[in-house]
């Protein structure tokens, strides 16, 4: 551990944004189903349209992801 994490707050992620359809394709090809979505375009009010996790804070102390996001949807 480097003291320069000391009472820091830390976001954990892959650092890299996938769509709603990116993800359900991924857990689909993971479990080996098929998928085909209805896409309508439509949002609701209050969806988050954009949220990647920012691991610059962790990167600076020298962490970086291991895992692919299909892996982690098999793992979990």
């Amino acid at each position: 551990m480097s003291p320069r994490a000391d009472y820091q707050v830390f976001n954990v992620g892959g650092g890299k944004g996938y769509t709603v359809l990116e993800l359900a394709q991924i857990v689909a090809k993971t479990f080996g189903k098929r998928f085909n979505p209805e896409v309508t375009g439509e949002f609701r009010f209050g969806d988050t349209r954009h949220i990647i996790s920012a691991i610059a804070k962790l990167g600076a102390l020298g962490w970086e992801p291991k895992n692919s996001v299909g892996k982690s949807v098999k793992d979990y």
